[in-house]
């Protein structure tokens, strides 16, 4: 892995190092409808770490969609190690991270005010990463340029 992985790696995990699990009955936003996802069953239990690349890409409806905010803010930190790590392996796991920042969407701007200083400043870190190497649509564009004020980066 390269140094610049290596670094972006070690900021989400420091960013997320006292992050607390929410319990398991908080994985599935409330009216979440995805029996069939499997979501609920594979986060249940787990922590953010170790997670592997393909086993998320399964479940990357859970970042997008199904995740409680509570998880979001958990488990999102899984998703970006991967997606730095092993971005062929995350694959279609990206545009679930990329469409969970789209601020048109009602749950984005909350989920992001809800991160740390320091975790927001990690997820923009990743996302810059994840535009220079792969490229993104206008709201990814938009999300960053909103992590920045976030941060203070603008």
């Amino acid at each position: 892995m390269p140094h610049v992985h290596a670094d972006l790696v070690h900021e989400v995990e420091v960013a997320w190092a006292d992050a607390r699990r929410p319990p398991d009955g908080y994985i599935v936003a409330p009216g979440g409808e995805c029996e069939f996802d499997g979501v609920q069953e594979y986060f249940a239990g787990t922590t953010w770490r170790n997670h592997k690349p393909t086993d998320l890409r399964v479940h990357c409806a859970a970042v997008s969609t199904y995740f409680s905010d509570r998880a979001y803010s958990y488990w999102l930190a899984a998703f970006l190690v991967a997606a730095v790590q092993e971005p062929g392996e995350l694959s279609q796991g990206i545009d679930s991270l990329w469409f969970s920042l789209d601020l048109s969407t009602p749950r984005a701007h909350g989920r992001l005010e809800a991160l740390s200083k320091r975790q927001r400043r990690a997820l923009l870190h990743v996302l810059k990463f994840l535009k220079d190497e792969y490229g993104c649509a206008q709201s990814g564009e938009d999300s960053i340029r909103y992590l920045e004020v976030l941060t203070g980066e603008a």
